[in-house]
């Protein structure tokens, strides 16, 4: 028992630091079936942009399998090309790619500009995202 209260004494000011580290932050949300929640904490940056990285956290609250679409968005900064959320109005809409299927769960990380804004949409095994964020049935023709 000793040995547990000093190995907690030793771990607390660790843990404190890292939770008054500054621009750090984190996020839940749910959806359907799945919980997201998504961390960033800053890194040195080059270049004077300040980046974050992100740790994007998806736990599956159902008992069946998920299948989600996440991305990010950001008011002002460009972000890499595969991780932008695709700006379509639901007439153009199509299967959003890339898909992920989160069984238990699945955790991503990811490096982007500080005040970037994940969204994500999960649908059942089913059926798919769509770019505009909703769930089409497998067998629709999406364009």
């Amino acid at each position: 028992m000793r040995f547990s209260l000093v190995l907690a004494l030793l771990f607390l000011p660790i843990q404190t630091a890292l939770a008054a580290t500054p621009h750090a932050a984190e996020d839940t949300s749910t959806g359907t079936c799945l919980r997201m929640t998504v961390a960033a904490n800053d890194i040195a940056s080059s270049g004077g942009q300040a980046r974050q990285h992100y740790r994007i956290y998806f736990q599956n609250l159902c008992d069946s399998v998920r299948v989600v679409y996440w991305c990010a968005e950001h008011p002002s900064k460009t972000l890499t090309v595969n991780s932008v959320c695709s700006q379509r109005a639901a007439p153009q809409a199509r299967i959003a790619a890339p898909l992920y299927a989160v069984i238990k769960q699945r955790e991503f990380q990811w490096t982007f500009p500080q005040g970037t804004r994940i969204r994500f949409i999960d649908c059942d095994d089913s059926k798919y995202p769509t770019s505009d964020f909703r769930c089409s049935p497998s067998s629709a023709r999406l364009r």
